[in-house]
């Protein structure tokens, strides 16, 4: 093959034009295939590489891909044999090519980690030794992180080809000791959201069904899955005129509950930061009904009954910050409740004050976390 990229890059070399700068890349292309004799590769590309900037030619991309094969350069020399490939697409040797870039790019590498000194290094899920390590890794993809008694680094997944050495540092996240029995601390959540209240919009004709609600809540663990929690829920239902009577005259109704609740929460879904649960809870209802006219409140009826429901919630956050969450729920109750009789505008009666909650809100951990936390309250 060597006389033939001979021939034709003479035969390239001899036209008209630029005659000095043909002259002076065979005298570099001679010059390389000498050092390639001597197995001096470094010179060999460094003579190619001149050539070629004089009279670009594609056999002598090959003979430079060869060069770095020899010197261990893999990645650099799959580089040059594709360009060789691209400048000449019908190349009777393009199969063995592609195969020799295959066999390039599945060499192994050496992988060096240094730091954190102490660490035990884990690849693909297996411990590999202690920090700092020096190792071969075949090719592909290989999963990477480093522990320390009860602290560790993110994975991270890194590529390993061509022969390329690596030396990947990596950092500890610090974490607390687990609580006794490997169960997660309690959580204190905060949430706001709206509800949207069917009952309350049917039996008070000038009250929204729709209110807004904050909540106030705590979790205690009962297993790594299972929670006990209580919430203390607050809604108010904007007051809206009544335009039924007319103008500014009409009445204008609005309502506050405060709703204790307690139950059970599990986790059913979970991965990385990321987890959902399930609920169920039972709890009281209290507080009032007013009736207004303009500015004047001419009435207010007690509200006062009890009941149950349940949702799903969905938490989210980050591994870096373990202890903080935030979280979405959606959940609906049916809570009938007993109406006073104060005014003559409003009969005594029940009304369902429960309906479907919607809630967004905060959660943090209030103890040691455990290395993967399981999930706090609605």
């Amino acid at each position: 093959m060597r006389s033939w990229i001979a021939v034709v890059l003479l035969a390239a070399l001899c036209g008209p034009a630029f005659a000095d700068d043909r002259a002076a890349a065979k005298i570099h292309f001679q010059a390389a295939e000498a050092a390639e004799m001597r197995a001096d590769w470094a010179t060999a590309i460094e003579e190619y590489e001149r050539a070629y900037e004089l009279a670009p030619h594609p056999s002598v991309l090959f003979n430079m891909g060869n060069a770095h094969e020899k010197l261990g350069h893999f990645h650099a020399a799959a580089e040059l044999f594709r360009r060789y490939l691209e400048a000449s697409p019908n190349a009777e040797s393009r199969a063995a090519v592609l195969e020799r870039i295959e066999r390039l790019r599945d060499r192994p590498s050496h992988v060096t980690v240094s730091f954190p000194p102490g660490a035990t290094l884990v690849v693909d899920g297996q411990a590999r030794g202690t920090i700092p390590i020096e190792l071969d890794l075949p090719a592909g993809k290989h999963r990477f992180r480093v522990e320390r008694d009860a602290d560790s680094s993110p994975e991270r997944e890194l590529v390993v080809e061509y022969g390329d050495p690596l030396s990947p540092s990596f950092e500890l996240l610090r974490a607390p000791p687990v609580t006794p029995a490997g169960r997660p601390p309690p959580t204190l959540t905060l949430g706001f959201g709206v509800g949207v209240r069917g009952g309350i919009g049917s039996a008070w004709d000038s009250s929204p069904a729709v209110s807004y609600s904050a909540r106030l809540g705590a979790s205690f663990p009962l297993s790594r899955k299972l929670r006990i929690f209580i919430d203390l829920d607050g809604s108010i239902g904007p007051s809206v005129e009544d335009d039924r009577i007319g103008g500014s005259l009409g009445p204008k109704e609005s309502y506050f509950l405060f709703a204790p609740r307690a139950g059970l929460s599990a986790e059913v879904w979970r991965k990385t930061a990321f987890h959902l649960d399930a609920f169920a809870a039972g709890g009281l209802v209290l507080g009032f009904h007013s009736l207004s006219f303009g500015m004047e409140v001419v009435s207010r009826q007690a509200v006062s009954g009890a009941g149950a429901g349940g949702g799903i919630a969905f938490y989210g956050g980050s591994e870096r910050s373990r202890r903080h969450q935030y979280f979405l729920s959606a959940a609906y109750f049916v809570m009938p409740a007993a109406v006073g009789d104060d005014t003559g505008f409003r009969s005594q009666g029940t009304v369902d004050v429960g309906g479907l909650e919607l809630a967004v809100g905060y959660a943090i951990f209030l103890g040691p976390l455990a290395t993967k936390p399981p999930g706090g309250s609605r």
